[in-house]
């Protein structure tokens, strides 16, 4: 500043706006910024069969008791067999004339520019 006073610019002015994590974005395909996005998990008849093959036998005297007090306490959730959720895949379909519009991006005032600037760079050097 011209008459050597700092002033401070907040580290939200400096980059791109994130989206509160209550909000749901969409990921188009093909794109490449959030790089590799795993795909819905399916049921699989193995998963039940290694949690069938769980004997207590595996277990020490202190973890099998420990055991037992957790499902006489919670024995309404373990009435039936322990499943993976299904899901499915998951698919938008999406107009085809219809583009996809750049996000809103928060840009910094021009006034405080040169300021952000010279921030930015001594951050990265």
């Amino acid at each position: 500043m011209p008459d050597a006073s700092v002033r401070h610019v907040h580290q939200n002015k400096m980059r791109e706006f994130v989206a509160s994590s209550g909000s749901v974005n969409v990921i188009f395909e093909g794109e490449e910024e959030f790089g590799d996005v795993e795909s819905t998990p399916l049921i699989e008849d193995s998963f039940c069969q290694e949690i069938k093959s769980i004997t207590s036998s595996d277990l020490s005297a202190t973890q099998r008791n420990e055991l037992e007090t957790r499902l006489k306490e919670f024995e309404p959730l373990f009435s039936r067999p322990v499943q993976p959720v299904a899901i499915g895949e998951h698919v938008i379909e999406l107009l085809p004339s219809v583009t996809r519009q750049k996000p809103h991006s928060y840009s910094v005032p021009m006034s405080y520019r040169k300021e952000v600037d010279r921030q930015v760079k001594d951050y990265w050097t």
